[in-house]
């Protein structure tokens, strides 16, 4: 659950004090818990596929772009894309947004990628610039061994989560990303590359065991070879 991991902190804290989102916020953190202790069937069933459906009932006919943000920064960046391409925005909890990236990974925990690619391409359209699901849609990619969108797609989490994740995620969330870099640099026979991606994981995070795990393997095969 190492994606997932990040998200506990995240999970949508509304200013608004509507009842309805009120309730979508209960559903998706009890769907969280339920995800992360290894029911993604309940989960999926009995609170993402709601929640999904209800937002798509609730936005299916908005005249604005909708965008979910996690932080002011993301915010000012959305508003700031619909005005340079002159179109009416709106940002919203993230509340869509999860419920779509919590389908699309109790979708590829099942087994299920073609869901789970759309439910996170979904999340995207809500946060165009999040890292965490940027970071998700390449580990579907690798996945399907598409070694090039995988990679590109590390590489733009990445650079988004120094921008836009905030701060108690962005460390979490960049070596999330550089780690992702450096498992398909090394499908790729780019050792060398892998191994300084997993070197920064370890500066930024000497306790990233994954990160050291990985240095030692590609230690291995240099030696081995």
């Amino acid at each position: 659950m190492t994606g997932c991991a990040s998200t506990n902190n995240q999970l949508a804290k509304s200013t608004d004090v509507e009842t309805q989102l009120s309730a979508q916020e209960v559903s998706l953190n009890t769907g969280y818990k339920m995800l992360v202790n290894g029911n993604a069937v309940g989960a999926i069933n009995k609170h993402f596929k709601e929640l999904t459906e209800q937002c798509e009932k609730q936005y299916a006919n908005s005249q604005k772009q909708v965008y979910a943000a996690r932080s002011q920064v993301e915010t000012l960046f959305y508003m700031l894309k619909a005005m340079s391409e002159d179109k009416d925005a709106i940002v919203v909890s993230s509340t869509c947004a999860q419920s779509n990236y919590f389908m699309g990974y109790a979708s590829l925990d099942l087994g299920q990628i073609h869901n789970a690619e759309r439910y996170v391409k979904r999340a995207l359209e809500f946060s165009p610039v999040n890292a965490m699901y940027l970071s998700e849609l390449a580990h579907i990619y690798q996945v399907n061994k598409d070694w090039d969108n995988a990679l590109a797609l590390y590489s733009k989490a990445e650079e988004n989560a120094s921008v836009y994740s905030p701060d108690q995620v962005k460390l979490a969330e960049i070596t999330r990303a550089k780690r992702g870099m450096g498992f398909v640099l090394i499908e790729l026979g780019q050792l060398d590359k892998a191994k300084l991606k997993f070197e920064q994981c370890l500066a930024l995070d000497p306790n990233d065991k994954n990160a050291l795990n990985e240095i030692q393997y590609i230690e291995s095969l240099t030696t081995n070879s």
